[in-house]
C-alpha cells in the first residue's frame, strides 16, 4: 500500500476532521477577538491581562523544560521558548477577548456576515497552518 493510499484510512480522516474542526473553531474565536480589539478594547481588558501573562509564563516554562536537551544549544532552546511564549500570549489575548466579545455582545458580534466570513477565514488559516507544519523544513532550508 502506498503512502498516498494509507493516508485515507478511517482513523486518519477522523484525526484530520478533529484537527480541522478544533483549530478552525479556535482561530474563528481569535478572529472575533481581533475584531473586538480593533473596534476598541472591551471593558476590563487590563484587569484580565494578568491571566494572559500567567498563561504565557506557564507555556514559557513548559517550553524551556521541553526544549532543554532536545535542541543543540541553550541559545536555540531559549529562542524557541520565547517564540512559544510570544505566540501563546497573542493567542490567549485574542482568544480571551474573542470569547468575552461573543458572550457579552453576541447580538453585535454574531451577525450573518461574521458567521460566514470568520469561520471561512478560520478554515483557510487552518489549511495554511497545516501546510506550513508539513513543509516547515522546506521553508526553513531556503533561509539558511
Amino acid at each position: 500500500m502506498s503512502y498516498r493510499n494509507s493516508m485515507f484510512t478511517n482513523s486518519f480522516i477522523t484525526k484530520i476532521e478533529s484537527i480541522l474542526f478544533i483549530s478552525s473553531l479556535l482561530i474563528t474565536v481569535c478572529l472575533f477577538g481581533l475584531i473586538s480589539l480593533l473596534m476598541g478594547p472591551q471593558d476590563g481588558l487590563f484587569s484580565r491581562m494578568p491571566l494572559y501573562v500567567f498563561g504565557t509564563s506557564i507555556s514559557f516554562v513548559v517550553a524551556i523544560i521541553s526544549y532543554d536537551g532536545l535542541l543543540k544549544t541553550g541559545r536555540s532552546s531559549i529562542r524557541k521558548a520565547f517564540l512559544v511564549g510570544f505566540i501563546t500570549f497573542i493567542f490567549l489575548v485574542l482568544f480571551g477577548e474573542g470569547l468575552i466579545s461573543i458572550l457579552m455582545n453576541y447580538s453585535l458580534v454574531l451577525t450573518t456576515k461574521n458567521l460566514f466570513y470568520l469561520p471561512s477565514m478560520g478554515i483557510f488559516l487552518t489549511g495554511i497552518g497545516y501546510w506550513i507544519t508539513q513543509h516547515k523544513s522546506d521553508l526553513i532550508s531556503k533561509y539558511r
